[in-house]
């Protein structure tokens, strides 16, 4: 485990400038988010918050399994993505743009959530929400900063899936537990959720 850190802390420490324009750039994202939820809330840019997998199982219209798959297949998509388009430099790019869109689209999430229906009729998933997707976030940032050491380089994929050079199985297997453990917070939690949803 104290390998696993110190290799994040290498990675960090040779790509300080990508680190330091990542955090930037989500930084912009999550106010870029929050300025689109709060004023295009309504009319053509309103998001359909019923098809987000946790306010449906909330709503009783899908079960615990349903809750686990959709939410594991949806970060699946953007961990995927974000790799396949990292196996070369000018591909590189668009690696960082599904990386930022997670971060814009969970924080537009987040704010339409509080703004339709009311801060503490939801705090309890609102704070949840919250510290489920920093952590995600997080390590997606250390997932698009892990491959630029393979970047354009032979043998991309058999690197980045080996467990003694990165670290990027281990972001995986980190973002599938928590994905499995906000389920199941979620579950227990469903009956104290203050969520008024109609």
């Amino acid at each position: 485990m104290g390998n696993i850190f110190s290799k994040i802390g290498l990675t960090i420490k040779q790509n300080k400038v990508v680190f330091w324009f990542l955090v930037l750039a989500s930084v912009l994202a999550i106010v870029l988010a929050a300025f689109s939820a709060i004023n295009f809330s309504s009319g053509v840019f309103a998001i359909d918050l019923g098809n987000i997998a946790y306010i449906k199982f909330l709503k009783g219209d899908c079960g615990f399994v349903s809750l686990i798959f959709n939410l594991i297949l949806n970060l699946f998509i953007f961990f995927a993505l974000i790799i396949l388009f990292g196996c070369k430099k000018f591909l590189f790019p668009f690696s960082v743009l599904f990386y930022l869109y997670f971060v814009y689209s969970v924080t537009v999430v987040i704010i339409s959530i509080i703004m339709i229906y009311g801060f503490f009729n939801c705090i309890i998933l609102a704070l949840l929400l919250f510290i489920f997707y920093v952590c995600l976030i997080m390590l997606f940032l250390l997932l698009v900063l892990d491959l630029l050491k393979y970047c354009g380089g032979y043998g991309y994929f058999k690197s980045c899936f080996s467990v003694k050079e990165s670290c990027i199985v281990w972001y995986g297997l980190t973002m599938l537990a928590l994905a499995v453990l906000f389920c199941l917070i979620i579950s227990i939690l469903k009956s104290f959720i203050l969520l008024l949803i109609y």
